[in-house]
């Protein structure tokens, strides 16, 4: 009865750490994100995933003060439990304010147009100065919507969705 028990705990523990010790972290930054973010927009990079940002505001203002700033915030792209991609600011890199980067000059970036895909409103733009396209969402379902139909087209988006 004591190998029998021995074994089962053995088993449940080279479970836990094969298979939950690796969402730890995702989880852990997950949690932060919403805790310290509330994404206003997100611009995915069709061509590379990493070049992918979120326009967030600042959920963390001390008591009193309004803080209505919007923070260029890298994006982080992983799976949800329901095999889609879960997109959310970055919690490890420095945010910046938007007003120091590329998308609120008007002559950096160049608006293609919206377009209606699978009832969610995107818009298309790139950025002059390397010609990157980006599809921008309200919405973390839109955005969710973008990317899979950027997995339909690019293979880097498409990897994303192979992984398991």
């Amino acid at each position: 009865m004591g190998y029998l028990r021995y074994s089962l705990l053995n088993a449940g523990l080279n479970f836990a750490i094969s298979e939950l010790l690796p969402a730890l972290p995702d989880l852990a930054g997950s949690a932060l994100s919403n805790h310290c973010w509330d994404v206003e927009f997100y611009a995915l990079c069709k061509a590379n995933p990493k070049a992918s940002f979120c326009c967030s505001k600042n959920k963390l203002v001390h008591e009193g003060a309004v803080d209505n700033k919007l923070y260029f915030t890298h994006a982080r792209i992983g799976r949800d439990n329901l095999g889609s991609l879960k997109i959310r600011a970055s919690t490890t890199e420095t945010a910046q304010p938007i007003n120091k980067k590329w998308l609120l000059d008007k002559k950096q970036v160049i608006i293609e147009g919206t377009t209606q895909h699978a009832g969610v409103e995107l818009i298309a733009f790139k950025r002059r100065e390397d010609g990157l396209e980006f599809i921008g969402a309200k919405t973390h379902i839109a955005a969710q919507t973008a990317a899979s139909e950027l997995a339909n087209t690019y293979p880097l988006w498409r990897q994303l969705f192979l992984r398991t």
